[in-house]
Parts: C-alpha cells; structure tokens; sequence
C-alpha cells in the first residue's frame, strides 16, 4: 500500500479558477514526491504526452459554475484516471460521475491528507470517494421536481440516445447498436443538448438520473 503522504504519480488539473483549485496547485507544485504536470485551462489542453501516461490522474470539476468550460474527457478514449475534487456533494453528482467512469470524488474541503490520499490510490489503480455512496450505488426515485424527459420533447429515438449517452456509450458504440451512422448519433445528442441545455456529457447524465431515465433499468 502506498504511503499517505507520498504521491508518485503523474497529477495534472483542469483548473476552474476556484480558490480552492489555487490551493490544490500550490500544494501539488511544493510537495515533494508529486510529479504535477501543471494546470490546464481544459481537458484539450493537455498535452498529448500526459493524456497517454498511464498513472496520470487528472482532477476536474464536471459539476462546478464553469462546467461548460472543463468538459469531463471521453474515457475511452484517455488513459487518465479522473478524481473529481467538487463543491457538490449531490447524490445525483456522485452517480453520474460513476456513470461516466470517474475513479474518485472529494470535496473541495477536503484537506491536503484526503487529496494525496485519493490521489495515490487512484494513481495506483484504484476508487477513491469520501461520500456516503450507500444510496448513489442503487437507482432512486426521480425527484418529484424533475421535469420528465417525455415533457421535453424529446422523441423515443432522442430518448433511448440519451439513455445510452449516460450510461457511458460513445457515440461511435451507440451508432453500432441502434444501427445508425456515427454523424446521425452526433446530430441527435446535438439536438438532445440545445433541447435540454445541457453543454457537456456530465450535464446529459446528471439529466437523465434526475428525470428517471435510468430508474428501473439496473443503473447504480
């Protein structure tokens, strides 16, 4: 087991411009043992050097006020293994960024401990969440305030993409499965997206858990 005060992976952050994001960097650039790539205004800015490291981790915050702005990576096609470090501490935040195949979620109260901690072990291969996941882990009933996705608008074909977009599908997968051309899967999440407005995949997940898409379909 690796040691909670060393850090001997390869750690770059996507960085919101939040005071505590100030911290993480200053913190990561003065720890000895940490190897800190550096903080970069987007996921497409990292360089592609650091995206095919292996034990790279990289922390964001899919779920901030700027979240349009830090896009959460498609996993598949990244080695990075993501820590979401959040002020949202939501259920439904957790759940969706299980779905999109995060490795770990801390707040962004959590002390230097818990975020070398978190990330040594999901530099190492592993999970890492300092929330209660008892209830994020099993499908719940949609929110009463949630608007239902059928009063969007939305079409049963519209539907069943987005049902496929949060349970972490690309769009290329999606294609395969409902027989249609990668171009026509990325005009219906488009589409999805202008109707929702939803600006990034986090958004769509979060959406899709809130209005019971994913309820009563193994999800958690």
């Amino acid at each position: 087991m690796v040691p909670e005060d060393r850090c001997d992976v390869e750690v770059a952050l996507v960085d919101d411009g939040s005071v505590a994001f100030r911290g993480v960097i200053h913190t990561l650039a003065q720890r000895g043992g940490v190897r800190f790539a550096g903080a970069f205004d987007g996921w497409a800015s990292i360089p592609a050097v650091l995206a095919g490291i292996p034990n790279l981790v990289v922390i964001v915050d899919p779920f901030g006020p700027v979240t349009s702005s830090v896009p959460p990576p498609d996993i598949g096609s990244s080695a990075a293994r993501v820590l979401v470090m959040s002020s949202s501490e939501r259920l439904l935040d957790v759940r969706a960024a299980i779905q999109l195949g995060y490795r770990g979620y801390i707040s962004k109260g959590a002390n230097v401990a818990m975020l070398v901690a978190a990330i040594n072990v999901i530099g190492s291969g592993g999970l890492f969440f300092d929330v209660d996941l008892s209830r994020a882990l099993y499908p719940q009933p949609a929110p009463t305030t949630a608007e239902p996705v059928s009063d969007l608008a939305l079409s049963l074909r519209e539907r069943e993409v987005l049902e496929m977009v949060a349970r972490g599908f690309t769009h290329k997968q999606i294609a395969t499965r409902l027989g249609l051309s990668k171009s026509t899967v990325d005009t219906y999440v488009q589409r999805i997206r202008q109707k929702l407005g939803a600006t990034n995949k986090a958004m769509l997940t979060r959406l899709a858990l809130e209005s019971g898409v994913l309820v009563g379909s193994g999800v958690g």
